[in-house]
């Protein structure tokens, strides 16, 4: 019988983000403040973003590059951002600000 310690299983910590369904979207929006996270400063809309969680003590959202596998991962691109949230288009069209 294999042990718990032996698991290949990923480790997750929960974070609270809402996901709505909009038509053939699926929308997250991300607080800016937390406890769990930070977002790094100077996010707009249209950036690609990654949740980049290599340094535990310092997991951040960031916008993704094309420079390495790790930076390349994308959960979504920026729809619009206010002073609390960014929504993240995770699946779908995007509704880009004109």
């Amino acid at each position: 019988m294999s042990s718990c310690s032996n698991s290949s299983n990923i480790n997750s910590v929960t974070t609270n983000v809402n996901l709505n369904t909009i038509g053939s979207r699926i929308i997250a929006t991300i607080p800016k403040t937390s406890s769990d996270y930070t977002v790094e400063a100077g996010l707009v809309a249209g950036d690609v973003i990654r949740y980049d969680v290599s340094d535990p003590s310092n997991k951040i959202y960031t916008k993704s590059r094309a420079n390495t596998v790790e930076n390349a991962e994308v959960i979504g691109v920026i729809e619009s951002v206010d002073e609390n949230n960014l929504n993240v288009v995770i699946f779908g069209q995007i509704n880009f600000p004109s």
